[in-house]
């Protein structure tokens, strides 16, 4: 169960692999020159949100860090890496155009070989979700969490939402906030 305390979460800006239609999962690309636009768009938002962040987490692949550095104008220094929240390991379909992906995935069910297991997945990041969100002590102290459509889904998921067929925009900021004892408004 996700722990019941408020968060931002954002997706990384578009990457060269985004731009191409390419299934990035762990494999590290850069921002485009669009994707840096949308996360300094993204930096509007940040500056007039009702609490400002307590905390920024990142995942290890540095798409995150390039959209959090613009996003949030913080020093990366003061960025937490968290590797529980990076994207699934797709296996030998990262690097593979995303229609083919799919299409092998549903053809042939799961077989690819190193490709994550879903439910270990979202065990993985709720599991880091909750590390982080356990840390937060006061009503005020709100992380921040950069990391990829996959991960967002799962943050959805652990909210009891269906973000399944959902489109996760590239660097648009979520807010999550609990209602009452089960529920939660995004």
């Amino acid at each position: 169960e996700l722990v019941r305390k408020p968060f931002y979460i954002m997706r990384h800006g578009e990457t060269e692999m985004n731009a191409k239609q390419i299934a990035a999962g762990v494999t590290q690309t850069l921002l485009t020159e669009n994707g840096k636009q949308q996360a300094l768009e993204a930096k509007k938002v940040f500056d007039r949100l009702p609490k400002t962040p307590s905390r920024i987490i990142i995942t290890e692949l540095n798409r995150t860090l390039e959209t959090a550095e613009r996003a949030t104008g913080i020093d990366d220094e003061k960025f937490i890496i968290e590797p529980g929240l990076n994207e699934k390991n797709l296996g030998h379909m990262d690097g593979v155009a995303d229609n083919e992906m799919y299409r092998h995935l549903h053809k042939h069910g799961a077989p690819v070989e190193g490709l994550e297991d879903p439910e270990l997945f979202y065990q993985r990041v709720l599991n880091s979700l909750n590390k982080h969100l356990k840390v937060s002590k006061a009503s005020d102290d709100i992380p921040l969490f950069v990391n990829h459509s996959g991960t967002v889904r799962r943050a959805f998921r652990a909210a009891g939402l269906d973000a399944s067929s959902m489109e996760i925009p590239n660097a648009a900021m979520l807010e999550f906030k609990p209602i009452g004892t089960t529920q939660w408004n995004v």
